[in-house]
C-alpha cells in the first residue's frame, strides 16, 4: 500500500480532535466509524496508524504479530510486527509535525513544492512546510526567524 500523506494529515487532523477515553481498553477509538469520518478504507487506515505509530507521532497500544502466523510462503518470516495500533493520541512529535501542515495553505503549497521534487517524505516535508511559515513570520511581522 502506497504511504498517503493527505491521509496522514487527515488522521492526525482527526485524532487531535478527539478526547480519548482513558477507561476503555481502545481509548474511544472506532476503526470503522474513524474511516468513514475521514473518508478512507479500514484497511488503509490501519496501514496507517501503523505508519504513524512507527514514526512516532502517535501513542496508544499496539497489538503485535509474527509474519510467519499470517503469511503462508516457504519461507516464514518470524519477526515481530505491528498488527494494529489503538490510538491514544498524539505525541509530542506527532504534533509538532501537525502544526507545521496544519493550516490548509500550507499544506497545500508544501504538497506542491514536495511534488515538484518528485519523491518526498515526512521530513521534507515538514522542512518545506517550515520554510514557508518562516516566509510568512517574515512578510507579516518583519523578523527572520529560525524555526
Amino acid at each position: 500500500m502506497i504511504r498517503d500523506m493527505d491521509l496522514i494529515r487527515s488522521i492526525l487532523l482527526d485524532l487531535e480532535s478527539q478526547n480519548a477515553d482513558l477507561s476503555d481498553g481502545n481509548f474511544g477509538f472506532d476503526y470503522e466509524t474513524t474511516a468513514a469520518r475521514i473518508g478512507t478504507s479500514h484497511e488503509s487506515l490501519t496501514h496507517h496508524l501503523n505508519l504513524l505509530y512507527e514514526a512516532g507521532f502517535v501513542e496508544g497500544w499496539v497489538k503485535r504479530g509474527k509474519r510467519g502466523a499470517f503469511v503462508e510462503t516457504r519461507t516464514q518470516l518470524d519477526h515481530d510486527y505491528i498488527v494494529l495500533v489503538m490510538p491514544r493520541g498524539l505525541t509530542w512529535s506527532g504534533h509538532e509535525y501537525l502544526e507545521t501542515i496544519r493550516d490548509p495553505e500550507i499544506w497545500r503549497k508544501t504538497k506542491a513544492g514536495a511534488t515538484k521534487i518528485g519523491s518526498f517524505g515526512a521530513d521534507v516535508i515538514k522542512e518545506l512546510a517550515l520554510g514557508l511559515i518562516k516566509q510568512q513570520i517574515k512578510r507579516y511581522t518583519g523578523v527572520d526567524v529560525e524555526v
